[in-house]
């Protein structure tokens, strides 16, 4: 399990993001941190037995960075951090609703896309499916989702696609870089 969290304070987007990141990736529930501090957020997953933290950072009322927080290990660890450029919401992507995901994986188009792909293997704990040429490849028609990393023009990508329609249900993170911790 994993818990999903924010910096303090989110803006409405921000929470809208973890709404949207908890109803795609298995086994993921959103917390409200409030005023807990990070120590208190990590006893608070390892009580209900999540092995990772996510939390979606925001600057200027966007969502910024994902810093994932590992809390199987005593004392918790923080891995790399993704540092996002911006974000397009499930709303903004389709209307239809959430379908229910039990299994995702990872998968990316390009070998520059490869370190972003392992961090969010990682950080969401989802499998690593590696590079493919397309969705409809045979290892990811075994999974209900795939957070497939792109390159769309100039842009590096991740967005939740459905392996056996194609069709993207969001969200979609536009990735800037990542920050080592």
């Amino acid at each position: 399990m994993i818990i999903i969290t924010s910096s303090r304070r989110p803006s409405q987007r921000t929470r809208s993001l973890m709404k949207d990141l908890a109803g795609v990736l298995p086994e993921a529930k959103r917390m409200n941190r409030g005023k807990s501090s990070i120590s208190d957020l990590s006893e608070k997953a390892y009580s209900l037995g999540a092995s990772r933290v996510v939390i979606v950072d925001q600057m200027k009322g966007n969502p910024s960075r994902l810093r994932f927080l590992n809390t199987s290990l005593r004392p918790p660890q923080w891995k790399r951090s993704v540092l996002l450029e911006g974000v397009a919401l499930h709303r903004e992507i389709t209307k239809r609703r959430f379908p229910r995901v039990d299994s995702s994986v990872v998968a990316f188009s390009d070998e520059g896309l490869a370190s972003f792909a392992e961090i969010l293997s990682q950080g969401f704990s989802l499998p690593m499916a590696g590079e493919v040429k397309s969705l409809n490849d045979e290892e990811l028609l075994a999974h209900d989702s795939v957070l497939f990393l792109n390159v769309r023009g100039k842009k590096r990508t991740a967005s939740f696609f459905l392996p056996d329609t194609e069709e993207e249900v969001g969200p979609r993170l536009y990735l800037r870089d990542v920050h080592e911790v």
